[in-house]
């Protein structure tokens, strides 16, 4: 046999070379598993390199993005999730015997009450732990192998017990989280993007008991957050069911027991109370509310007014949202005409203009967009009240509630104080309101608060309306 040329010898190496490379290629395990191949989603990785990268370790570590952050409503960089169970890395021992402790970030998922608010609840290994870069390594392996989810990701580590619930959802999970994140973004100690959410993650609901009866929470987050995908419980437990590490490059994880921990939240009686004295841009909330009101103007087919009144005359739109409809909670057939008629009266004498409606009558996205019209919204202490969240700020914005006398929940009055309203509490022939910084002590509940004949002087909230549309 001749022997081989240079050249021939070169050519035969090469495509030997050549093969290898692609037999070892092909052999590698593919990452990612079918259940991230989600549509629309191109915020997960295929995977990251399989070699080595010439990184440091601190790159792998959990970073808390603020050193003051509310109880229930963290945001981290670089937290890890494996077999179900929430990690964060730390790159010394020390900084993991530092980290903050865990029972103001997260909980056991169980129902609020009396087992939710000792120890009972504090979240065990299964739920989070906190590892060193080492320790993870042994438990789950090299960190650099972990499949990215890119991007912002809410996880709302709550039950089903308020998930479903209009108030719930948007008056607590949501304002809260975009107050906490908002502030962040703010903070001169943050360098980075500003923070929107990509994606939630429910790990312990399912599909549909997120949705609330009314059906009003869903379109609000298509129109909230465009892109933005919402995954319930059985998601998550596809992701807990592979071996695979998966690590969230910025990850929010609200928890309602959580920020229960915290005293703010205690005496206000609401878990957004944890975030109450969170330093927050003026007007936080308004490019959320703008963008809803746009998004949901899209969808509104109907007109928001009865043809009978235009709404042409540039007056101050004072909206009352009547319960007369329902079995539980609405005043007294003669008190209801008595507030209706001393409105109508301010509305005659060019004061404002009035409309008194039942929400139920009306399509979801005309009820938006009557409200974002709006300047005082009156209604009894009820789910309605949630709609002032998408009315405009303003020095004239009013949200009157109206309560059995001596009773009193803060609910609508902390949705007042967080998107910029006024809010007055309405006992029959009084009232009262409180300036910035001081609220009512505690609460008052008993069963006249669900009573079907609730008193009411019309010409009490007549004068409440009278005086903050004179404001300026």
């Amino acid at each position: 046999m001749p022997p081989l040329s240079n050249r021939r010898l070169f050519t035969i190496l090469l495509l030997f070379g050549l093969g290898f490379v692609i037999t070892h290629h092909c052999s590698q395990p593919h990452r990612r598993p079918d259940i991230l191949q989600r549509p629309n989603d191109d915020q997960a990785e295929d995977a990251f390199p399989m070699t080595q990268p010439v990184v440091s370790p601190k790159s792998y570590s959990t970073s808390i993005l603020h050193s003051t952050q509310p109880a229930g409503f963290w945001v981290f960089s670089q937290l890890y999730l494996h077999r179900g169970t929430i990690y964060a890395v730390t790159s010394t021992t020390e900084e993991k015997e530092s980290f903050p402790e865990l029972k103001f970030i997260l909980s056991q998922p169980i129902k609020m009450g009396p087992g939710s608010s000792g120890d009972k609840a504090h979240p065990t290994h299964k739920e989070m732990a906190v590892l060193t870069i080492e320790e993870a390594d042994i438990l789950f392996g090299p960190l650099e192998f972990a499949l990215p989810f890119r991007g912002f990701s809410v996880i709302l580590y709550d039950v089903s017990q308020f998930m479903g619930h209009y108030y719930h959802w948007w008056g607590e999970l949501m304002l809260g989280a975009v107050k906490s994140y908002s502030a962040i973004t703010a903070s001169p100690q943050y360098l980075g993007a500003p923070l929107e959410p990509s994606r939630f993650l429910i790990p312990h609901v399912d599909e549909q008991s997120w949705r609330d009866r009314a059906g009003v929470n869903e379109p609000l987050m298509q129109a909230a957050f465009q892109g933005a995908s919402v995954e319930a419980k059985g998601y998550w437990d596809k992701l807990k069911n592979t071996d695979q590490t998966f690590v969230f490059e910025q990850a929010m994880l609200v928890s309602r027991i959580a920020a229960h921990k915290d005293p703010l939240a205690g005496s206000w009686g609401k878990m957004i109370g944890s975030t109450m004295h969170t330093t927050v841009p003026f007007r936080f909330w308004e490019p959320l509310r703008q963008r809803v009101i746009r998004n949901m103007a899209k969808s509104c087919m109907g007109k928001v007014a009865p043809p009978s009144r235009p709404r042409e005359s540039g007056k101050p739109l004072v909206t009352y949202i009547s319960r007369q409809d329902t079995p539980h909670r609405r005043l007294r057939t003669e008190d209801d005409e008595d507030l209706i008629k001393a409105m109508v009266a301010l509305d005659v004498e060019g004061i404002c203009e009035f409309q008194a409606v039942k929400m139920e009558k009306l399509t979801f996205p005309d009820q938006i967009q009557l409200i974002a019209k709006s300047t005082v919204l009156i209604g009894i202490h009820g789910n309605g009240l949630t709609h002032q969240i998408w009315m405009p700020s303003s020095t004239q914005s009013t949200v009157i509630e109206i309560f059995y006398p001596k009773m009193y929940l803060h609910d609508y009055e902390i949705l007042a104080l967080n998107v910029g309203h006024k809010h007055y509490a309405v006992w029959n022939d009084t009232f009262i309101t409180f300036p910035t910084g001081e609220t009512f002590p505690g609460t008052r509940i008993g069963p006249e608060l669900h009573s079907s004949a609730i008193p009411v002087q019309g010409k009490v909230v007549a004068q409440i309306v009278r005086q903050r549309l004179a404001a300026k």
